[in-house]
């Protein structure tokens, strides 16, 4: 049986799949509780589900919606970060995936403020990803 945040979280984050042009919502709850919910799934069975105590993991979590959204393999959420496997090209990877779908969702038709929202959305995540790719490149050096 589940409590009543997580079956709201369940709820929400099958709500927002619903609601998406992508079909996947990414929802975050209480003690950093994060779900990746497609709109083809039952409300209360995610594609994924995971507590999570680590910046990078939510990173990886990240990726992987867009990769469910690409509808290729995702990957494993490590426990520890790994920046000697950790390349400036699995992020550079990373933002071409989210371009691409940032283009394809682009090309559909969208009010200007969705529109908007998006671009604005974008360019913060192109700005995180760049400040990633600078702190990893400092730690490598």
């Amino acid at each position: 049986m589940m409590d009543n945040s997580a079956e709201n979280l369940y709820s929400l984050a099958h709500q927002a799949a619903q609601a998406s042009r992508l079909n996947v919502s990414l929802a975050l709850g209480e003690n950093n509780r994060v779900l990746i919910h497609h709109k083809k799934l039952e409300p209360d069975q995610p594609f994924f589900e995971k507590e999570i105590n680590k910046e990078f993991q939510a990173k990886v979590i990240a990726s992987n919606a867009a990769r469910l959204v690409k509808g290729i393999p995702i990957k494993d959420i490590p426990l520890e970060v790994d920046n000697k496997n950790k390349s400036v090209s699995d992020i550079l990877t990373d933002l071409d995936n989210f371009q691409s779908i940032s283009k394809e969702t682009e090309n559909k038709k969208m009010s200007s403020s969705a529109k908007e929202i998006d671009e604005k959305r974008i360019k913060e995540l192109t700005n995180y990803i760049c400040k990633k790719l600078k702190d990893i490149e400092k730690n490598n050096i």
